[in-house]
């Protein structure tokens, strides 16, 4: 699909001769490349210019968020993609952006399934994948974080978070619960974990909320949620829930793993994952809400977006806020 909207590509580089022509050759469908280098001392440069990048060098580092500000600064586009030198960019994901930059006005931004790979081979598992990373925003409706390393995108409007779904239970009555207001949900607070591994049968473990990621403009915003309570292959998609009210404070996204090796690492050798304690990713309350509202669920119960829900305050909007 051919898109009306200009979408610029920004990269930082340095000493990235080794990585830069694909990653420039992945995303030679866009109207403008811009390179920010920092002093390479290798071939970085000169590859670059000679894919068609309008290539730019500083003489300091300020470190990663500042410095992909400034490459931001340099784009022209309706849109930004932003790429590190050793990523690229498939076919199926171009025709993804190409789409959704086409489609109806809403969305300031989007995250990208980054797919990882270490000691060359691409990590499906241990929390590796998908990991979503929000790479594509409307120029001036976002920026990079200051942070000298670990920087990301913060946008000033929505960018569709959930990785949610709902699935229809035939055969079992099950009984509603309400969901628990953010103010009520803590670090310590005690916990079960009640999931479904595979469909075939129920597991439950108990454990605490271990770590909570608030808004950093709104502290009272849950981003994400983590519990120590170990759970099974399969779990994904289980409820958690506050003991001993029983409302529900989140929803299994995913978990970490570890392999554990038996004579070693090599492909000959019998290994096995197992879920890590502690590495069990939440969605927390607002999420969930965001989810009901905007898929449409909450219609059927009567609910409306900045109603109250069931376990949530009056006053307390049930959306995350900057949507």
């Amino acid at each position: 699909m051919i898109s009306d909207m200009n979408i610029s590509v920004v990269i930082i580089t340095k000493n990235e001769e080794a990585n830069i022509e694909r990653c420039l050759r992945s995303v030679d469908w866009a109207d403008e490349i811009i390179v920010l280098d920092s002093g390479s001392t290798d071939r970085t440069v000169e590859i670059s210019q000679e894919l068609g990048a309008r290539v730019s060098v500083t003489a300091d580092w300020p470190g990663f968020g500042p410095q992909k500000n400034r490459a931001l600064e340099q784009a022209t586009g309706d849109w930004v993609l932003s790429l590190d030198a050793d990523e690229w960019v498939t076919p199926d994901l171009r025709e993804e952006i190409l789409n959704v930059i086409s489609g109806p006005e809403g969305a300031v931004g989007f995250r990208v399934p980054r797919l990882s790979s270490f000691c060359g081979r691409f990590m499906r598992h241990s929390g590796w994948w998908p990991d979503y990373v929000t790479r594509l925003f409307r120029r001036g409706a976002a920026k990079f974080s200051d942070d000298v390393v670990h920087e990301r995108v913060i946008a000033e409007g929505k960018v569709p978070d959930e990785d949610l779904a709902l699935l229809a239970v035939y055969g079992e009555a099950l009984s509603p619960v309400p969901i628990a207001a953010e103010e009520n949900v803590d670090v310590g607070d005690d916990v079960v974990v009640v999931g479904a591994p595979y469909g075939r049968a129920l597991s439950v473990s108990s454990g605490i909320v271990s770590q909570l990621e608030v808004d950093e403009q709104d502290p009272k915003v849950q981003r994400s949620m983590k519990t120590d309570a170990p759970i099974g292959y399969g779990a994904s998609g289980g409820g958690v829930f506050e003991v001993p009210s029983g409302r529900l404070v989140g929803l299994v996204e995913g978990y970490r793993t570890a392999k554990v090796a038996f004579g070693g690492l090599s492909k000959d050798d019998f290994s096995f994952d197992v879920p890590m304690p502690g590495e069990t990713f939440l969605a927390p309350p607002s999420k969930i809400r965001g989810f009901i509202l905007r898929s449409g669920i909450g219609k059927l119960a009567g609910l409306k977006e900045g109603s109250a829900m069931a376990g949530a305050p009056h006053s307390v909007s049930p959306v995350a806020h900057g949507r």
